[in-house]
């Protein structure tokens, strides 16, 4: 008995400091953070990532891109649906139980048009933007740059499912 409360305080201590550092990580663990949901009426467009740019220029300036790419909303438009029309072909054609690369190759280059129709109508957008900006709001616009927003700001597309 001697013995075993001999060894008792200490087995005690080391038990509650475990515990301790078990709900301090815990508390202080890195959850993953997840970006919210697209905006209300479907995913981001074009017209989204200027507003956010936009956001960051003087106001003028960013008054000028967004008219810029609302001159250039049917275009974009008119790309994604051949975007999305262009992928289902591939999807079709990597369905299909035949094995034809004619089909496949020309479905891929559906998708490469649909990806140029959408780069010219964004480089439309910009030359415009560009020609009636500010020089403080051209630098400001090359120092942003209009790529997506990082994980877990702005409208980055959600995460992909478990398991995928």
């Amino acid at each position: 008995m001697k013995n075993l409360m001999r060894w008792l305080l200490p087995l005690s201590l080391a038990a509650n400091i475990s515990l301790a550092t078990i709900v301090v990580m815990h508390a202080m663990w890195e959850r993953p953070q997840y970006p919210p949901g697209p905006p209300p009426g479907g995913p981001p467009n074009f017209l989204h990532i200027a507003e956010r740019a936009a956001s960051h220029l003087p106001k003028p300036d960013g008054e000028v891109l967004i008219k810029a790419f609302k001159s250039q909303e049917a275009a974009m438009t008119k790309g994604h649906a051949a975007m999305k029309s262009a992928q289902e072909g591939v999807r079709q054609a990597l369905a299909s139980s035949e094995r034809d690369a004619v089909q496949l190759k020309k479905a891929f280059d559906g998708i490469r048009q649909a990806r140029d129709m959408l780069d010219d109508a964004l480089a439309e957008a910009m030359v415009a933007a560009a020609l009636e900006m500010s020089p403080e709001g051209r630098q400001k616009m090359g120092a942003i740059g209009m790529g997506p927003p990082p994980p877990g700001k702005g409208f980055a597309p959600p995460p992909p499912p478990p398991g995928y």
